[in-house]
C-alpha cells in the first residue's frame, strides 16, 4: 500500500502472478487469511501477471484491513493473498 497523499492511497502489486480463472476481483480484507465479511472490492483484476495499481477509495480506514485478495465472485473461492504492510509514505 502506498500513501500517495495525505489519506489518498494506492494498492500496487509488482511482480505480480497468479493463475487465470473466471470473473476475478481484487479486494482488501479484514482477515490476513482471505475473504471476510467487510471487504473491500477494488476493482476487476487487470492482469494475472505483471505490475498494476489498484486505487483505494478515499475515507477508506486503510487500519481496518489486513490482506489483498484475488477473489472469483461467480464461485466464492481464494485464488491469492497477501499481508499487508504498513503503508509507504511518497516520496
Amino acid at each position: 500500500m502506498i500513501e500517495t497523499a495525505p489519506g489518498q492511497y494506492v494498492l500496487r502489486f509488482e511482480d505480480f502472478s497468479v493463475r487465470n480463472g473466471p470473473d476475478l476481483f481484487v479486494y482488501l480484507s479484514p482477515s490476513p487469511d482471505g475473504y471476510a465479511d467487510g471487504a473491500l472490492k477494488l476493482g476487476e483484476l487487470k492482469a494475472t501477471d505483471g505490475a498494476f495499481n489498484y486505487e483505494v477509495p478515499p475515507g477508506t480506514e486503510i487500519e481496518a484491513f489486513q490482506s489483498a485478495i484475488v477473489w472469483c465472485e461467480g464461485f466464492s473461492v481464494l485464488f491469492g493473498t497477501a499481508t499487508l504492510g504498513p503503508a509507504l509514505a511518497p516520496l
